[in-house]
């Protein structure tokens, strides 16, 4: 899918710094995840890809981008599986060593309770912090952060987290590579 959007190479860009957080609502779905990230270009850079994956059962036509400081291009939505795939432009072409903060916001209302909430890296990523925030009606009971090696790999927990009186846990990596890190949280019972 990527290749169908003019994908950029990966090597044109690179990420110093994404924060991301997802909101999770009463009825314990993850609807809503913003992200900021710090990008700097390698070589000539107009444009990334964001590369979303929901959860099982999710409609990838009901899931709703937004964007700041970019302008959203071709948008392709997997037919079987809960997977998009946006074009971000700049509107501008980056240099060698020049820096683009982009900001997003992504809807999703569909697919399953939420149990987890994962990053994939393609590339090294300078810094990253994932942070979940839970509606008041949706307590976990605990919440871990993780790393995988890829989607098909097992979990390894990797510490336990807070989640506090404020209702949010995060987790923070530096120089991360290729995988995934992420929080995965349990219901009470």
């Amino acid at each position: 899918m990527s290749a169908a959007v003019g994908a950029p190479r990966e090597e044109a860009v690179e990420v110093l710094s994404r924060h991301q957080k997802v909101f999770v609502d009463a009825d314990r779905s993850s609807s809503l995840v913003r992200s900021r990230t710090l990008l700097r270009a390698r070589t000539a850079a107009d444009r990334v890809l964001l590369r979303y994956i929901g959860d099982p059962g999710a409609d990838p036509g009901d899931v709703t981008l937004g964007a700041e400081n970019t302008v959203l291009g071709t948008v392709l939505r997997h037919r079987d599986r809960p997977v998009v795939v946006a074009e971000l432009l700049f509107g501008t072409t980056l240099r060698g060593g020049e820096t683009w903060i982009l900001e997003t916001r992504l809807r999703d209302p569909g697919g399953e309770r939420g149990t987890c909430f994962a990053h994939g890296f393609a590339a090294p990523t300078e810094h990253c912090v994932l942070e979940v925030r839970f509606d008041t009606a949706a307590r976990p009971a605990r919440a871990h952060a993780f790393a995988q090696g890829g989607p098909a790999e097992t979990r390894t927990p990797v510490r336990s987290l807070p989640v506090g009186s404020r209702l949010s846990a995060h987790t923070t990596t530096r120089g991360a590579g290729r995988g995934l890190v992420g929080i995965a949280w349990e219901w009470p019972v």
